[in-house]
């Protein structure tokens, strides 16, 4: 028996870990489109951590964590849950890639991926749950083309050298490696173990370095311009006080003259 708790206790150390990772980096960067509403890629990321905090919180390979905290939920309610969050998370995680490198994704692509991802949504809201288990199983094939087609718009892009392309593509790379290997398993294809959180993880990271690398060029900009609108003042304070000596010269030449 304590073998069995400490094992317990580990995969909810582990799940409250990663929910933790998510749900902070969710809050960051809804926080961040608050204070600048131009690029509404922080917004689609924030949105798309917290639906995989929902999911994740209310699926078996978190061990159902989130009933330490809400015991009496139904497991009905817990696989509906996961499955709502997972379908929602789909369209909004392209929604992100499309906003980031809008040149490199297609518009008719990601509204497609949204009609699907919408009506997959509501459907599993009213259907009994052997049909919500049956669609997801469905939503799997789905995600995986778009996951390699994501693949290779992401390679695109860094070709093109977008900012944080690359970053973005390793991180989702990886991300997208364990959810087919996650997928499979749930289908029974192959035997693996649930490892989504940990692509999550580091994809949030990739996430993380793109946005501070795109911070640090934003500033050396800033600095550079600061830099040449200074030599810039100066060299017209020196032309201001040049023309002042020449205009004092000319006017003694003159009265010279006279």
């Amino acid at each position: 028996a304590d073998e069995v708790l400490a094992t317990q206790n580990r995969q909810w150390g582990g799940a409250h870990f990663f929910a933790g990772c998510l749900l902070m980096m969710g809050c960051y960067h809804l926080l961040f489109f608050s204070f600048r509403r131009q690029n509404p890629g922080p917004l689609y990321f924030g949105m798309y951590c917290l639906l995989w905090v929902l999911s994740f919180a209310a699926s078996t390979s978190s061990d159902w964590f989130v009933l330490l905290y809400f015991p009496t939920i139904p497991v009905a309610v817990l696989h509906r849950l996961e499955v709502l969050g997972f379908f929602a998370s789909v369209p909004v995680g392209f929604m992100f890639f499309q906003a980031l490198f809008p040149q490199a994704f297609s518009l008719r692509v990601m509204r497609a991926c949204q009609v699907v991802g919408a009506a997959f949504f509501f459907a599993a809201l009213f259907l009994p749950i052997p049909a919500v288990l049956l669609s997801q199983h469905l939503y799997y094939l789905i995600s995986i083309l778009l996951i390699f087609y994501v693949l290779q718009r992401m390679a695109l892009a860094r070709r093109r050298g977008r900012e944080g392309a690359g970053f973005i593509l390793c991180g989702f790379a990886l991300l997208g490696g364990i959810a087919i290997n996650d997928m499979l398993c749930d289908l029974g294809i192959i035997r693996s173990v649930c490892l989504i959180h940990v692509g999550l993880f580091f994809f949030i990271l990739a996430q993380g370095l793109a946005l501070a690398l795109q911070f640090s060029r934003a500033f050396a900009s800033v600095e550079e311009l600061s830099g040449d609108l200074a030599n810039r003042n100066a060299a017209l304070e020196d032309e201001i006080i040049e023309r002042a000596r020449l205009e004092r010269e000319i006017a003694n030449v003159s009265e010279k003259e006279r």
